[in-house]
Parts: C-alpha cells; sequence; structure tokens
C-alpha cells in the first residue's frame, strides 16, 4: 500500500496530518483524505516526518486504531444491557453500554447525543460527520425522561443545529406499548419530518426484551403487534415514501409479508434489521435453482422470529433432488422464550438440537457470532465443531445463504 511504501509502520503514533494534530482515527480519515499528505509520527520516542503519495481513488492502507468507546450515561428502563441474565458468562463487550457518536459515524449504530459537548458538536460540524444515526424514541422532554431515565432535555434543537449544518440523520424510535406509541409517535414524526429530507429516514423498531425486562414494560404480543404495525404503516403514508420504515422483528412476529423493496428506499438502515427480510425474499427469486445435486443431508438452525420466511424458502430447496434439508427454531433459554432473534441465540441454546441431529451438515446463520467466531456465551466456532463432533458451517443471513448451501460440500 502507499503507506507502507512511505514507511509508516505497525506501531506508530500519528501525532498530526499535515500540520493539524490528530486525536483519533476521525482527525486522521479527514486530514488524510487528499491524495499526498504528510505525516508527523512518533516511533521508539522520536518523531518522523513521511510523505504519503497515492493516486486520487487509491487507499492508501493506513489503519488507526478506534479511540476508546464513549459509555452511555442514560438509565434507560428498557436498555438490553440491563437485561442480560445474572452469573452467565458471556462473550467480552456485550455488557459495554456504548453510546459513542464516532462509532455512530463508523459503523452505523444508532445513540442517543444526550452524552456530548459543544466541543463535540463543533467537530461532528467541522469534520462533516454524516450520516450519523440517532436513538430519538420521542420528542417530547417528558416522555424523554421517563425513557433515559434522566433528564436529558429537548433533542429536537440539537438536530436542526446538526442538519442546518449539513449533516444528515437516521433516526430510530424504540417503541414501548403505552409509553412513546400512537399520539407521542405521530407527534415525534412530525417533529423529525420537519427536519427533512436531512432526516433521510425513521426506523421504528419494537422493544427487545428478555426474561429480565423491567416489569413496566409490556411485551409486544401478536395481535398489538399487529395494531402497532398498521399504525406505524398508516402514519408513514402521510410523508414520503421510505421516510417511516416498519423494522423486519414487526413482520416477523406478525407473519405479515414485508412490504416491496421501494418501501425501503435505498435501504440505507438495512444492517440495522430494517428491510433484510424484503432483500433476502427478492434476492432468492433470482437464484436459479438446480433440478437435482449430489446427494446430502442438512439441517439449518434459526431463532423463532424468521422462521414462518425461511420455511417457505426451506419447502422448495426440498424439492431438489438429492437434497435433504430440514429447519430447527429454536427456543432461547438464555435470555428467555421472550427473546426470538436468531442473532441472540447462544451455543448453549442449539447445543443440543446439534447434538440430536442426523444430518450431514448443520449451517447457522453468520449473525450467531462475532468477527471473531465466537457465540454470545463466548463458546467459539471450532469448540463448538469438536465439542458436537458436527460439521457445522456459518453462511450468510441472505439469499446469498441458501446458496452457500445448495453449494456446499461436506467437509
Amino acid at each position: 500500500s502507499p503507506g507502507e511504501i512511505s514507511g509508516v509502520k505497525k506501531g506508530d503514533s500519528i501525532i498530526s496530518v499535515g500540520g493539524k494534530r490528530v486525536s483519533d482515527c476521525l482527525d486522521f480519515l479527514y486530514y488524510s483524505a487528499e491524495p499526498e499528505f504528510e505525516l508527523e509520527i512518533l516511533r521508539r520516542e522520536k518523531k518522523k516526518c513521511i510523505f504519503v503519495s497515492r493516486d486520487e481513488n487509491e487507499p492508501h492502507g493506513i489503519i488507526v486504531e478506534d479511540p476508546p468507546i464513549r459509555k452511555c450515561a442514560n438509565n434507560c428502563f428498557f436498555c438490553y444491557v440491563k437485561q442480560t441474565p445474572p452469573k452467565r458468562k458471556f462473550r467480552k463487550g456485550l455488557s459495554i453500554r456504548d453510546d459513542d457518536y464516532r462509532h455512530s459515524f463508523l459503523y452505523g449504530h444508532y445513540v442517543t447525543l444526550t452524552n456530548i459537548s459543544k466541543s463535540d458538536i463543533e467537530r461532528i460540524k467541522s469534520l462533516k460527520l454524516s450520516p450519523l444515526y440517532v436513538s430519538v424514541h420521542s420528542a417530547a422532554s417528558a416522555v424523554r425522561k421517563k425513557l433515559f431515565g434522566r433528564d436529558v432535555g429537548a433533542i429536537m434543537p440539537l438536530l436542526k443545529e446538526l442538519t442546518d449544518a449539513g449533516i444528515e440523520l437516521h433516526a430510530q424510535i424504540v417503541l414501548i406499548k403505552g409509553v412513546n406509541d400512537g399520539e407521542e409517535l405521530k407527534n415525534t414524526l412530525n417533529e423529525l419530518y420537519s427536519l427533512y429530507p436531512k432526516v433521510k429516514t425513521v426506523a421504528v423498531v419494537p422493544v427487545g426484551l428478555t426474561n429480565w425486562h423491567h416489569p413496566e414494560i409490556a411485551p409486544w404480543r401478536n395481535e398489538d403487534a399487529e395494531e402497532a404495525l398498521i399504525e406505524i404503516i398508516k402514519f408513514g403514508s402521510d410523508y414520503p415514501k421510505s421516510f417511516v420504515q416498519a423494522a423486519d422483528e414487526w413482520f416477523c412476529m406478525t407473519r405479515i409479508n414485508p412490504p416491496p423493496a421501494n418501501y425501503y428506499g435505498r435501504m440505507e438502515v438495512e444492517e440495522n434489521g430494517v428491510g433484510m427480510i424484503r432483500r433476502m425474499l427478492d434476492e432468492w427469486k433470482k437464484i436459479k435453482l438446480p433440478k437435482k445435486i449430489k446427494p446430502k443431508s442438512c439441517l439449518i438452525v434459526t431463532g423463532l422470529s424468521p422462521k414462518p420466511f425461511i420455511d417457505k424458502i426451506v419447502a422448495i430447496l426440498s424439492k431438489i433432488q438429492g437434497l435433504d434439508i430440514e429447519l430447527s427454531a429454536v427456543e432461547n433459554k438464555t435470555f428467555g422464550r421472550i427473546t426470538t432473534v436468531t442473532g441472540l441465540l447462544s451455543w448453549r441454546d442449539i447445543r443440543q438440537t446439534i447434538l440430536e441431529t442426523e444430518k450431514d451438515i448443520v449451517f447457522i446463520p453468520d449473525v450467531m457470532l462475532n468477527s471473531k467466531k465466537k457465540f454470545l456465551d463466548d463458546i467459539s466456532l471450532e469448540r463448538a465443531r469438536k465439542e458436537s463432533g458436527k460439521n457445522i458451517q456459518a453462511v450468510s443471513s441472505s439469499a446469498e445463504g441458501f446458496r452457500e448451501i445448495i453449494k456446499s460440500r461436506d467437509k
């Protein structure tokens, strides 16, 4: 890479880029955007200047460490981290309540912006950190006080200041029955729409609960979830298409087919669970299936939520001659049956199902694992394979995952 050719080495500390001081990776990304720039670094306690040159569209190849995570200062009574079972071992990072605007820009994490200073705001504007993903939940100060567990004040003046400076935003509303739904939801949507098109999307998500949730929170059940979904879609029809988007979990709970792809616009919040099912269903239709394959048997393990949609796909796959395929939707024993999403299944949850299968290959969605191939309970995929004696393969949680299942070999 140009950085390596220029002499940048692992372990170097970057002091400045083009004479401008660097406090973290965001400063570095902003100031190193030019094709040519000068780095001042510290190596073995000695300062050194390095000139980096690259083609206009060529990456410089210099990777800077992420800054330490800024933690959440709120006391939300619906916080998922606070709902983790006591005395259980989980992988590192699961207990961190992050609320860092820098990670919002870098990775698309939703943040509350309740812990940022005036200098943070000026930095967001000057570095043009756009888009940001903001957990709004409500525009009313009194409701926000209840939701966040402290007086966090109004959010709209801050959002207006950011959008006036050209910062684009994706908003999120975690919907809690009797707290920020109904007319309160409508009012919040109206407030956010006043900043359209800089507020690009508003994702409405059902509150996520475990068996250890706050007693004041009523879980969304089938009938009232359907009423809420109808309300979200109805409210959304008053605004430009794709401004208000219902999260996939609503469609999983109600077993209602998600709307067409144009409902989700450019699928800008898909990674946050909004539009993934629609994309999977649409891409699945484009896959050309073989009529016959070399005989193999396989088990797909998933959570309870997506089962209605995956069932339909498995029914079609089972018609392929030579493919013996079965779907097992597993109950979550770690967080409780109330938790139905696939990404929150641990090895402990799926272990018995896998031990009992006689299928040659077991497929699990890759959302069960982190980047280090570890389940939520800190068990590695490699250890799971050894412990079960099974050929467990992680595949994409998209239509491509089903293509992988068809083409895979028993290794």
